[in-house]
């Protein structure tokens, strides 16, 4: 009985049906497979997107900050300080934001600024 079944199975698996229905099954396997990377991918892409927009609001939001302190503690501040200013990272804008509320002169923050 067994061997029936396996000259059966060995018959089935070489005709043209089978062939065609497994052919079938392979392709649609691969589209399937693609379709859920790409879907994966722009899923991740939008979670990095939105991470990054975020965080870049947040340093514009201290640079902002830091400005402001400055004007208000100073009035003027020199270009040159606002450039340094607009290129500073997140951590050195939290930093320098505590320095511009002690320091007793524009100088004295302009020592500060990271070259």
């Amino acid at each position: 009985m067994q061997q029936i079944m396996r000259w059966d199975m060995t018959v089935l698996r070489e005709s043209p049906w089978y062939q065609e229905i497994l052919q079938e099954g392979v392709t649609q396997g691969i589209e399937q497979g693609i379709e859920q990377g790409i879907e994966q991918g722009i899923q991740q892409g939008v979670a990095r997107g939105i991470e990054q927009g975020i965080q870049q609001g947040i340093q514009q939001e201290r640079r902002g900050s830091l400005e402001r302190i400055l004007k208000l503690r100073f009035s003027e501040i020199p270009v040159e300080i606002s450039i340094k200013i607009q290129a500073l990272t997140l951590e050195q804008l939290e930093e320098l934001m505590a320095t511009a509320l002690t320091v007793n002169s524009l100088d004295e923050f302009t020592q500060h600024l990271p070259n």
